[in-house]
């Protein structure tokens, strides 16, 4: 498949993954990565707080952003890290 066509299956399997874990908005690119989740997002408090201690490439950005610093060029790699991002956080 074309690269376009790739990116836009990947960009759909993203959003219908983000759904359960209150993402409201995805961002992510070759060097980072960032998560806006809604209010009741089923999100860990605590895992969050844990993740940013042992990752120091992890931030927040105000009270419902999180950011993540990777260098990723591949679209394949970059989909895997929002994956790991998220399943890190989970409640769940």
């Amino acid at each position: 498949l074309p690269v376009q066509t790739q990116a836009l299956l990947e960009s759909h399997r993203l959003r219908v993954l983000m759904r359960p874990f209150g993402v409201i908005k995805l961002d992510a690119s070759d060097a980072q990565i960032t998560a806006q989740f809604s209010p009741d997002a089923p999100i860990d408090p605590a895992r969050i707080i844990m993740l940013i201690q042992k990752d120091r490439s992890v931030r927040m950005s105000g009270p419902d952003k999180l950011v993540k610093k990777i260098a990723l060029p591949d679209l394949r790699q970059r989909t895997q890290a929002v994956r790991d991002l998220l399943a890190a956080v989970s409640a769940k």
